[in-house]
This record gives structure tokens, C-alpha cells and sequence, in this order.
């Protein structure tokens, strides 16, 4: 398999959920294979933007344990599954994506 896009599914996910969730796809990709994110990416400090803030709320009220993560924690999860490159690609508005290579 050479990519796995992940959309609007990670925020659902407590923290241990996503870096089981991306460890598992390390694994089902080939060598040289991608994983794209997309979702609501916080500030590290995770004070906005604010839909994305705001999104994280309705998650902590409405899930076990999602909420929205920051560019940074996805980053880190990426990196401990194995993904050499981690790059964000821009989107208007408080979602974005973050693409993970096998190196």
C-alpha cells in the first residue's frame, strides 16, 4: 500500500487511540508509503484557531476521549511510528494536513 488517508477521524481518537491508529498504518504501508491527515490542526498552545478550539470542546463534551491535537503532537506521533518526513499542506481555514513518509 503506498498511501492511507486519514480524514476527519483523529479527533474522534484519544491520544492513545491515534498513535496505536498510526503505528498500524506504518506497518500496512510499503516502503517509500504515505499517510495523509486531515482534520482540525491546533497552535501548540492550543488556544485556537478558534474553530479548531472551539471543535475541540465539542469533543471533549461528546466523545470518550477525542479532541483536536496540535501540528505538533501529530508530528510527534507520526515520527515515534517510524515516519522519517512529516509535512504539513495548508488549508484555508483551522483543518490542514500533515503527510507522513516512510524514508
Amino acid at each position: 500500500m503506498n498511501l492511507v488517508l486519514i480524514s476527519a477521524i483523529c479527533h474522534m481518537l484519544s491520544e492513545e487511540e491515534n498513535r496505536n491508529l498510526l503505528a498500524r498504518v506504518y506497518r500496512a504501508l510499503a516502503p517509500g508509503g504515505r499517510v495523509a491527515i486531515q482534520d482540525f490542526l491546533l497552535r501548540a498552545d492550543k488556544t485556537g484557531p478558534r474553530a479548531a478550539a472551539l471543535f475541540s470542546l465539542n469533543m471533549l463534551v461528546n466523545t470518550r476521549g477525542g479532541a483536536s491535537y496540535s501540528e505538533d503532537e501529530y508530528t510527534r506521533w507520526l515520527r515515534e511510528a517510524g515516519f522519517g518526513e512529516v509535512r504539513r499542506i495548508p488549508l484555508p481555514g483551522p483543518a490542514g494536513v500533515l503527510v507522513g513518509q516512510i524514508v
